[in-house]
């Protein structure tokens, strides 16, 4: 058998939630929420800004290799078996 209750007083009001998706909000509260966390944000910001060039360099390297070994594929293929 299913009991039912119902409220008798009326509650007091309370504060609208914040929006789940503020971009402020969110900054604030999970990368700047104490001085711990500041720091690492703006270390971690840091070091990727650091080390992108060099992931770029590394990337158009890698790419040109691959180039060269389809363009040596198509002028002169190589036979593994015979």
């Amino acid at each position: 058998m299913a009991r039912h209750f119902v409220r008798s007083e009326v509650l007091a009001a309370r504060p609208a939630p914040r929006r789940p998706f503020d971009p402020i909000g969110w900054l604030s509260t999970n990368l700047f929420s104490s001085p711990l966390n500041i720091a690492a944000t703006v270390l971690s910001v840091a070091l990727i800004a650091k080390l992108l060039p060099l992931t770029y360099v590394a990337a158009v390297v890698l790419m040109a290799m691959g180039a060269l070994l389809i363009y040596a594929d198509i002028v002169k293929p190589v036979n593994l078996f015979g």
